[in-house]
């Protein structure tokens, strides 16, 4: 705990919180000491980093612990990119940015600045996964739609393509397929 103390005085004050929440999970060394594995260090600095953007405590511990939930067991809360926006907490995990707090997706236009940005240790699927998922659910609602409701089968496939992570080829050939069976639609499925 020394070293984690001497890195930064305002670390030492987040110690405390960080393991109530179970943030970190530092062992006890041979003389009680606490230590930190590499990753609790990186949440630490996280935590820290947010806090200087004057983001108060109890929401920095609250995201942090939202994002970690939401995470799948071999991906460690380290291995995401987390800064502030203002006064969001944002995290990114490859293209796909969100509020910490609230789960909702966060647009970027390009012009905004991220400050104080940790650096990402390894993408997280998780988040991507889930995507899929979906995906794929809305993939074979709209199959089984096709037939008896094209509007409803429509609405799903462009769910599909929506919520795909990757490009659903075979979601844009359906409803392309589908649309082009229209004389009045074929036009909608050469432009989308």
């Amino acid at each position: 705990m020394v070293g984690v103390l001497s890195y930064s005085g305002h670390i030492g004050r987040y110690v405390p919180y960080t393991i109530a929440s179970g943030l970190v999970a530092p062992v006890r060394g041979h003389r009680n000491e606490l230590r930190f594995s590499s990753r609790d260090i990186v949440v630490l600095r996280t935590a820290i980093k947010l806090r200087t953007s004057e983001i108060p405590r109890r929401r920095i511990l609250r995201a942090l612990a939202n994002v970690k939930k939401g995470l799948s067991d071999e991906t460690p809360l380290s291995g995401l990119h987390i800064s502030a926006v203002g006064d969001t907490i944002a995290v990114r995990s490859g293209e796909t940015q969100w509020d910490a707090n609230s789960g909702q997706l966060l647009l970027d236009f390009g012009d905004s600045v991220t400050k104080n940005a940790v650096t990402s240790l390894e993408a997280s699927p998780a988040r991507i996964e889930q995507r899929a998922r979906m995906a794929a659910d809305w993939y074979a609602k709209a199959e089984r739609l096709q037939e008896r409701d094209p509007a409803a089968a429509e609405h799903a496939y462009r769910q599909v393509i929506e919520l795909s992570p990757m490009p659903h080829y075979h979601a844009y050939n359906n409803l392309g397929a589908m649309l082009s069976r229209s004389d009045d639609r074929c036009s909608d499925a050469l432009m989308r």
